[in-house]
């Protein structure tokens, strides 16, 4: 389930940069109509009102404005694809490790750790869809002896810790702290097909079998 929800992930990543790709040569296309030298394309433009006002933006305002909205996109994109294979995972995580004790060190703390501090935000906008109870129970289901419930990892309990941009080495701290202690040195060692390489690499990482 968990790996089919990454591939799943995946492709809806993909059909979104490509979406973004498309768009950008189709502004390519129109700024090469609207700014060629060329008179006869120019009448056609203007017949079909695609000539430049005297107020318009030059090419490289336009050219710097696309490529900061095309940046911010993408990058939402990924950030999005993330939080959500994180929040998979963690939703996965109890099923895999029954016993919260047994969970790795780093695990529980860092669960701990954002635990406390959702509490100390609670209320904050950003966490608003929480309810005391639901960032509370998890954790206490986990440290209480014989509990016939559940314990719960809820991503923001993870994610409150890391909340500058997901670079390199702050996905990987990010990424350690859920258990993927792996995912650094799979992306070493890799150097197989990009879109296997995707999928394979949290399956390294998470030591699940093909």
């Amino acid at each position: 389930m968990l790996i089919e929800t990454i591939e799943i992930s995946l492709e809806q990543l993909r059909q979104k940069t490509e979406t973004i790709r498309f768009i950008l040569k189709q502004n390519q296309s129109l700024r090469d109509i609207l700014f060629t030298n060329d008179e006869e394309v120019r009448k056609k433009a203007a017949e079909l009102k695609l000539n430049l006002s005297k107020n318009s933006i030059s090419l490289t305002e336009w050219e710097i404005d696309e490529h900061c909205a095309v940046v911010s996109q993408l990058y939402a994109i990924y950030e999005n694809f993330v939080k959500k294979i994180i929040s998979k995972w963690l939703e996965a995580l109890p099923q895999l490790v029954t016993k919260y004790e047994r969970l790795d060190e780093v695990i529980r703390n860092n669960h701990r750790s954002g635990v406390g501090k959702l509490i100390s935000n609670f209320g904050n906008n950003r966490y608003e869809d929480l309810s005391l109870e639901q960032i509370i129970q998890g954790l206490f289901y986990g440290v209480k002896k014989n509990s016939k419930s559940k314990y719960e990892l809820i991503p923001e309990s993870f994610l409150i810790n890391f909340q500058n941009n997901l670079r390199q080495k702050e996905l990987q701290n990010l990424l350690t702290a859920i258990g993927l202690n792996d995912f650094k040195s799979c992306v070493g060692i890799w150097g197989g097909d990009k879109e296997v390489y995707e999928i394979d690499c949290i399956r390294v990482a998470a030591r699940i079998p093909c």
